[in-house]
């Protein structure tokens, strides 16, 4: 066994680098957003709404490229179909897998990593709580849009 270097050995380190934390991800993605992000919750209703899609827009085409059409259809598919906060939350599981098969796709995993973030901050005990999930859903549906048009054919 002398000499023997186990590959999988201090992985990302080697590079004098570690992995980051799938929190730690999303807190880089939504900086990209800076006072933006919460305009997310109050999105059909925002005075910001050029800007926020110009951010959205600017976003996908940064982080996005990675995440494959199938992939964001399917995570869109699952946000679409919550008909109430709970069954929004219970998607977070789905995402960190998702994240997890982007691999070392550090901008990939940032990118899922941040609508997993968006949903932990969907408010439950606000009169308007509905609002906040369906203003989710919106935004989500222009992530998509956004991501169509910039990485469409990434199979």
């Amino acid at each position: 066994m002398n000499g023997y270097k186990n590959p999988h050995q201090n992985r990302g380190q080697e590079q004098g680098k570690k992995d980051k934390t799938f929190a730690e991800l999303a807190d880089e993605a939504s900086k990209f957003f800076g006072t933006l992000k919460t305009e997310i919750f109050q999105f059909e209703k925002s005075s910001k709404i050029d800007e926020l899609f110009q951010k959205t827009e600017e976003f996908v085409k940064e982080y996005g490229k990675d995440v494959t059409t199938h992939q964001l259809r399917n995570i869109y598919q699952e946000i679409k179909k919550a008909s109430s906060l709970m069954d929004l939350k219970l998607l977070r599981p789905n995402l960190a897998y998702i994240a997890g098969r982007l691999e070392k796709n550090e901008k990939g995993k940032a990118f899922v990593a941040f609508i997993d973030s968006l949903i932990r901050e969907v408010k439950e005990n606000q009169v308007e709580k509905e609002n906040q999930v369906e203003n989710f859903k919106s935004f989500m549906e222009s992530v998509v849009a956004y991501h169509k048009f910039y990485h469409g054919s990434n199979k």
